[in-house]
């Protein structure tokens, strides 16, 4: 063996790995943190980011600075982050139309299971299935009773073609055999203004905007779409519970992603960080009250989660007939 180029290949080898392998092993952070959020800035799941980062970089002795990047169903926040740099600098706030996507869109321009590393995740906040006072039921069971006795007439709204709150009913329907008519509008609150107005027999606002409605007896909330009932409104059935059957989840979650290659250390150290974040009283407080279930998870566990959304909607989509406008 030629040792003089064995150890120029050596010396080579160490050279491209060094760099991460010093981010590793080194402080982290040395510079502020980006975390990629999908939404417009104002509304809860912004709210929920910065809540969360501000808190989780101050454990890491550091900054991670918030950059909303709002479109084509998350896609372009994803995007962004799958083609950064996998040294922990750059995040995505990941949630359930990323898992959506990988069915609703042909070219989604990115694999959420294969271009990231989950980090964990950390919070979900289920939809709740409500009806006008108009329609007479009190109860899922009731509902779905009417529905039954009324094939295709009773009506729903959603935020859009292939959103949670669409896939969700699909699910619903997929479940109990009912029949509604679908009509998607731009976003959930003008399905809620409709409900409101009489012109929706079912639309699924978010568990946090619902309760004053409720209250005021505008409309009749059923169940939540999430597996057990929610500690933000735990008088509220989860919907396999009202209805008496196995499994129901069309649960809305979000979490925190790194680009794939991303050192396991600095994936580690940044799930931490997140844990500790929400274990906080007055972050999990701040959480709660915006309607949110704090769940922080390892990232194996949290990328089992993910591939089994991917699946699961998969399947409702194809279904459904959905397609992305």
């Amino acid at each position: 063996m030629n040792f003089r180029r064995f150890s120029r290949q050596v010396v080579t080898a160490l050279t491209l790995l060094t760099p991460m392998a010093a981010i590793a092993a080194d402080g982290f952070p040395q510079r502020p943190i980006t975390l990629v959020v999908p939404f417009a800035p104002g509304g809860g799941n912004d709210s929920l980011a910065r809540i969360v980062a501000a808190k989780a970089g101050e454990v890491l002795g550091g900054v991670i600075v918030v950059e909303n990047r709002p479109g084509a169903g998350g896609g372009i926040a994803a995007q962004a982050v799958a083609k950064a740099r996998p040294d922990g600098y750059t995040l995505l706030q990941g949630n359930i139309a990323h898992a959506i996507n990988m069915s609703l869109y042909a070219k989604p321009g990115y694999d959420i299971v294969k271009d990231f590393e989950p980090v964990t995740m950390i919070a979900t906040s289920p939809l709740l299935f409500c009806v006008p006072p108009r329609l007479g039921v009190k109860t899922m069971k009731e509902f779905v009773e009417l529905a039954k006795s009324k094939p295709g007439s009773l009506n729903y709204g959603s935020s859009g073609m292939g959103g949670a709150s669409h896939l969700a009913v699909e699910l619903l329907k997929a479940k109990t055999g009912i029949e509604l008519q679908h009509i998607p509008y731009q976003g959930s609150g003008p399905s809620v203004t409709d409900l409101l107005a009489g012109r929706l027999d079912l639309a699924l606002p978010a568990i946090s905007s619902a309760p004053p409605l409720m209250q005021a007896g505008k409309i009749v909330c059923l169940s939540s779409t999430s597996s057990v009932r929610s500690k933000s409104l735990p008088d509220m059935p989860a919907t396999a519970e009202a209805l008496g059957i196995d499994e129901y989840e069309a649960l809305p979650w979000y979490g925190i992603l790194a680009p794939k290659g991303t050192p396991p250390a600095i994936v580690s150290a940044l799930a931490e960080a997140v844990k500790k974040a929400v274990e906080d009283p007055k972050v999990r407080d701040a959480l709660t009250k915006q309607g949110f279930d704090v769940q922080v998870d390892t990232p194996d566990n949290f990328r089992t989660y993910i591939t089994a959304e991917v699946d699961k909607w998969s399947q409702v989509v194809k279904e459904s007939g959905a397609k992305a406008e």
